[in-house]
């Protein structure tokens, strides 16, 4: 009997999987017209920025977590999906990227949408091996608000809680690409702090 449950839920999940990966599909083409990045990077309009860190999602247990939490450190949102065989393959490099850049007040945020429920998620993240925080957010309301329309998507978000650039879809040199705009955004506000010390008079 157990044994039957478990093939239930089992297809039930993959079933869950295939509904949102078309859902996603059809997302990505109706919205296709209204945002576009080309060469994978561009830099997003100031309304757009305005919004970049003002999200609520959910945690794995359920807890809500609310984005403005993250303001004052350089943030890398990524948006991606259970079924996304480019954002899975990602997270070697995003885990490095975790781990090299922490002390520099630098925080990875993983976004799944379109991904089933937790149970789902869980079950993709226990395969691999992630040293950063992973959210799920409301499909309909990021995907929109975030103008996502492929995955992997990722956001590289200010301490002041802007965008700084978006990275879209499968990118070689992933890793190098986002650590020098890392540095940028961190030699940017060092010298806006000691410009700030000059003019106190520190």
């Amino acid at each position: 009997m157990d044994d039957l449950r478990e093939v239930s839920q089992s297809r039930q999940r993959e079933s869950n999987k295939t509904i949102y990966m078309v859902m996603s599909l059809i997302l990505i083409f109706t919205s296709f017209w209204i945002y576009s990045s080309p060469n994978g990077v561009s830099i997003l309009s100031e309304n757009r920025e305005k919004l970049a860190i003002d999200f609520v999602a959910h945690d794995l247990s359920g807890k809500k977590f609310e984005g403005s939490t993250l303001l004052g450190k350089t943030v890398l949102l990524d948006f991606w999906a259970v079924w996304c065989a480019p954002c899975i393959a990602a997270f070697p490099e995003l885990n490095r990227l975790e781990a090299e850049l922490k002390k520099s007040n630098f925080e990875i945020v993983g976004i799944a949408l379109y991904s089933g429920n937790s149970d789902d998620i869980k079950e993709t993240l226990d395969k691999h091996v992630i040293n950063y925080r992973i959210l799920i957010g409301d499909n309909d309301e990021l995907s929109q608000r975030y103008g996502v329309i492929g995955f992997p998507t990722y956001f590289l978000i200010t301490p002041e809680g802007t965008v700084f650039k978006k990275y879209v879809g499968e990118l070689p040199g992933l890793f190098d690409r986002i650590k020098k705009d890392v540095e940028k955004i961190n030699k940017k506000y060092d010298q806006a702090g000691s410009d700030q010390g000059v003019v106190n008079g520190i």
